[in-house]
């Protein structure tokens, strides 16, 4: 009831009447409650006059009153006393915070536009009340953002490249958000407890807790995101050009670039202070690094950041399940252990099976594996498995139960590592084909991991939703999707042209070993091709894993090779041609939805065209627009023995050519900037028509490449049947020119060549990151 909502006094919001006005014996005009608190002054004044009651102020007295001690019936603008006495009627509003003519309702509401929530301490008020205390600091700030709009604000997208963080409230809500529901999940990134740091950005502490250099990290990875949604969004973007003088010189190319430098910055330049935090904003730098092609500052803070565990001893595992079931503890403990765990990825992920180069042995590492997200979010405590799985359980609740996503990442990597290292340093008294061999057991090993996976990990329709609404989608796409990458890393070797120490051993091997390696390795190299085009009915964040760039390239070299190079003319043959046209076109729209987020996505697409023309198959699939001029040139020959086998564009190679360069430490150009024109929706969707030849027209050796689609909606997919299949008489004219006599000795000298091409190691781009324009391919660490 609006009658005493002046007076404080509770309505009972009977209809009609309440009964606190039948108490005071005065009309009750009825509850609204619209506007109660807003009823006029007259009518409540009137309501009392009719009740005969002389209305009381609840609020202080004038001057006068207060000086002479006299009653004052604090009536406004002038009250009794003042009016009888003819004198000016003042109130002091320091004593009540009340102008003339205000309400405390009105009061309470100019407190509210003008209060910061600094003013009341955060620190002074109950826990209940710091969100409150937030929700008005967030108000304020909104209304002030709004004031410098425009000043101080890059419009559009340029904000991503400012060398500030956003003033913006909502763009910093934004950054945060999109790196908790895409960086966080990915791989082993997953070491924040969201929970606990959004308290403390609510409660305006982050800084204290976490540092600026984790929080200037954490935006930097979420401002590729951002920026390659309002690409696919169609929104105008304006690039800034370091050449034209503009309002704001210093923005960088990258987005989010100029975040990382200053993270790094304030890492170096008191880089003897260790803590977790600090440790978190590592581990983020170098996988900014690593995306942005800046293979050197990935390669370089690895190490530190692996020194900084060691020191923390997150290794050791001393902090095993709490004994107390203090929540803070919990998450204390599992938050070092995954930190460790995203620590020694980087390690395995960089040194690529070359032993010399790894600084953390894994039989050093006592901590349990990381526990599933929904246990780590609400404090719960569980125990886990270290990272060799065990072959029996136990009774009651197994520790396996507990696993998560993270958990299956790191032993798929740890069983990669293992593959890396033997396909480099073969045990020459065990070949491939034996049961004990190191082959067969890695074999196995990769089986049993498969077999090993919770219901709620498998891959299927049901599960892809699932990890769809708990924010982990492209975690779970990526896992599969390296499952069959590490399954072709081993039998790859079997395929003409891998030249590392192992595949010699497939020279004396039984009939049939040989063709049954090389079809396991097309199996898998094609289900990777499925894989992917489940994932277009998601968006191309089911994609946001940075290693799918390299995956889905080395799933179309395998294929191309094994089709050129494995195959024998044949009724099957023609089966294995329509299958790969389907699925390099497949791999190259995967390629064309992430090439504005991985750099590496078109040098990809022009490399398989490349590999095409080079096996006289390049009419497979029409010319793709906007990547040919960008094929690389450097040679494909293999590396030499003494730098372990790896390929020209592996992060180490890279680094060791760059400094065996004139001037490389000091003459290093930023990387390559995307142009101008591939900003464009047009071009951003040029890839997705991809089409084989679907009719027998005249000149049919002629592939004219396809049109160029309207804008399409975010949403909007083509089906693969789109992407149609080779005329019969283009494959006839291929399939004689393989049947001919010089086919075998030219394709296996050709496929032999190509195999050398970009193997599964970081940094496969031109330059490299080291010295160029160049860098990571995916991730950096792929």
């Amino acid at each position: 009831m609006s009658d005493f909502v002046f007076y404080q006094v509770k309505c009972d919001e009977r209809p009609g009447s309440c009964s606190n006005c039948q108490k005071l014996e005065i009309d009750c005009p009825g509850y609204s409650p619209i506007n109660s608190s807003e009823a006029p002054e007259e009518a409540v004044s009137a309501i009392f006059a009719r009740a005969g009651r002389k209305r009381r102020r609840m609020v202080g007295s004038c001057v006068d009153c207060r000086a002479s001690k006299s009653k004052c019936s604090s009536d406004r603008p002038t009250c009794e006393r003042c009016a009888k006495r003819g004198i000016t009627c003042e109130y002091d509003e320091t004593l009540r915070g009340l102008s003339g003519g205000q309400s405390p309702k009105s009061r309470r509401d100019k407190k509210k536009t003008t209060a910061s929530a600094s003013d009341f301490g955060v620190e002074e008020l109950p826990k209940y009340e710091g969100w409150a205390s937030a929700i008005l600091e967030r108000r304020v700030s909104r209304s002030e953002s709004e004031d410098r709009k425009g000043e101080t604000e890059p419009d559009g997208t340029d904000w991503l490249f400012s060398p500030s963080l956003p003033k913006s409230s909502s763009h910093l809500n934004l950054l945060i958000e999109t790196y908790f529901n895409d960086v966080h999940p990915c791989r082993s990134l997953s070491f924040l407890h969201k929970p606990t740091f959004m308290r403390s950005l609510q409660e305006g502490t982050i800084e204290k807790t976490y540092g600026t250099p984790l929080v200037l990290a954490m935006c930097a990875l979420a401002a590729h995101i951002v920026y390659w949604d309002e690409v696919l969004e169609g929104r105008s973007l304006v690039i800034p050009d370091a050449r034209n003088p503009s309002d704001q010189p210093s923005l960088s190319l990258i987005p989010g670039d100029q975040w990382a430098k200053k993270a790094q910055h304030i890492m170096i330049t008191n880089f003897a202070e260790i803590s977790p935090e600090r440790l978190m904003a590592l581990v983020l730098l170098c996988e900014h690094h690593s995306r942005t092609q800046q293979s050197r500052e990935c390669f370089m803070l690895s190490a530190f950041l692996i020194r900084a565990a060691q020191a923390l001893n997150l290794d050791i595992g001393q902090e095993d399940t709490p004994k107390a079931q203090d929540p803070d503890a919990v998450t204390e403990c599992e938050t070092r252990r995954r930190l460790m765990w995203s620590c020694y990825i980087i390690d395995l992920l960089l040194c690529s099976g070359v032993k010399r180069l790894m600084l953390w042995d894994p039989a050093n590492i006592k901590a349990q594996l990381p526990c599933q997200e929904r246990n780590y979010t609400l404090q719960i405590p569980c125990e886990t498995e270290s990272l060799y799985p065990k072959r029996t359980g136990s009774p009651g609740t197994r520790s396996s139960d507990n696993l998560g996503i993270e958990a299956y990442y790191i032993r798929l990597f740890y069983i990669r590592g293992k593959v890396l290292e033997e396909i480099r340093n073969p045990d020459p008294y065990a070949p491939p084909w034996s049961a004990s061999s190191p082959f067969q057991n890695l074999t196995n090993d990769l089986v049993d991991w498969e077999s090993t996976l919770p219901d709620s990990l498998i891959f299927n329709n049901s599960n892809v939703y699932a990890r769809h609404e708990c924010r982990q989608l492209g975690a779970f796409f990526g896992l599969h999707l390296v499952y069959h990458q590490v399954f072709c890393d081993l039998y790859r070797i079997s395929l003409p042209g891998y030249h590392f120490p192992a595949a010699a051993t497939f020279n004396r091997a039984p009939d049939g070993f040989v063709a049954q390696c090389q079809s396991t390795c097309n199996v898998h190299a094609a289900r990777i091709s499925e894989i992917f085009e489940m994932s277009f009915a998601h968006g191309w964040k089911a994609l946001v894993e940075p290693l799918c760039s390299v995956i889905s390239f080395e799933s179309s070299k395998h294929q191309i090779v094994y089709f050129s190079a494995c195959s024998s003319p044949g009724p099957e043959r023609r089966k294995l041609w329509d299958a790969l046209a389907c699925n390099l076109a497949v791999n190259i729209k995967a390629l064309n939805n992430i090439k504005g987020y991985s750099r590496a996505a078109g040098e990809c697409v022009s490399s398989i065209q490349g590999l095409l023309e080079r096996l006289n198959m390049s009419s497979i699939l029409g010319p793709v627009p906007g990547y040919s001029e960008k094929r690389s040139t450097r040679p494909s020959e293999i590396v030499p023995g003494d730098i372990h086998n790896l390929h020209q564009f592996s992060t180490f190679r890279l680094i060791r050519e760059g400094l065996a360069k004139p001037g490389s430490s000091s003459n290093r150009e930023p990387p390559t900037p995307l142009r101008p024109g591939e900003h464009t929706l047009s071009n951003v969707r040029a890839v997705d028509t991809l089409q084989v030849v679907t009719s027998n027209p005249p000149n049919s050796h002629q592939i004219l490449p396809p049109p160029l689609p309207p804008p399409m909606a975010s949403n909007e997919q083509i089906a693969l049947d789109s992407l149609g299949r080779p005329s019969e008489q283009q494959y006839q004219n291929i399939q004689a020119d393989y049947e001919a006599a010089i086919w075998a000795e030219i394709n296996f000298r050709v496929a032999s060549e190509s195999g050398q091409m970009f193997a599964w190691d970081p940094c496969f781009m031109n330059g490299g990151g080291i010295d160029g324009a160049g860098g990571s391919g995916a991730g950096g660490w792929g």
